[in-house]
């Protein structure tokens, strides 16, 4: 996967609109999971820092 930009090369059974999409998608869904561990992470630090 690539950080940003279309896909490196050609995807064998894919149009090159159809990569895209799905390129999309997988870094939209992986922003997203990583968003989330990111806020719980952070919850987690806050919560063992108010016990103190």
């Amino acid at each position: 996967m690539t950080v940003g930009g279309p896909p490196l090369g050609r995807t064998p059974g894919l149009s090159p609109w159809g990569a895209k999409n799905i390129m999309a998608e997988v870094r939209a869904r992986s922003r997203s999971t990583a968003d989330r561990v990111i806020r719980a992470f952070v919850a987690a630090m806050q919560a063992t820092a108010s016990d103190r």
